[in-house]
């Protein structure tokens, strides 16, 4: 399975998805949300979509720069990261378990990756 997916944006730029454990929930019925993360990366034409990070170009162990945040909305917590050859790096002002820890990129779930 894919770890990270590339996604084209309509209008210009790309979306680089990645799937975060520390965010993750799971339904009922086993399937997992609330895990999906992205962020804008130039395309494979050169376009850009603004605010945007840098990107080594690799899918199955990405580096990314600088620091993804995502800040909480509801009951999604905040997370605080770093994505370093296909590793999550969390820093310890994130709210879930995984603060302070680092952590391999899981697979994305079929959903995602369709």
């Amino acid at each position: 399975m894919a770890i990270a997916v590339l996604r084209q944006i309509s209008g210009g730029g790309a979306m680089l998805l990645m799937w975060c454990p520390g965010c993750q929930l799971v339904d009922e019925d086993g399937e997992p949300h609330r895990g999906l993360h992205g962020v804008n990366v130039p395309a494979i034409d050169g376009s850009i979509r603004e605010p945007n990070w840098s990107w080594d170009g690799v899918l199955y162990r990405p580096t990314i720069s600088p620091s993804i945040l995502i800040y909480p909305s509801g009951s999604q917590p905040r997370c605080h990261s770093f994505v370093k050859q296909g590793r999550w790096c969390y820093l310890v002002d994130c709210e879930h378990s995984l603060a302070g820890q680092t952590v391999s990129l899981p697979s994305l779930p079929g959903w995602v990756v369709r």
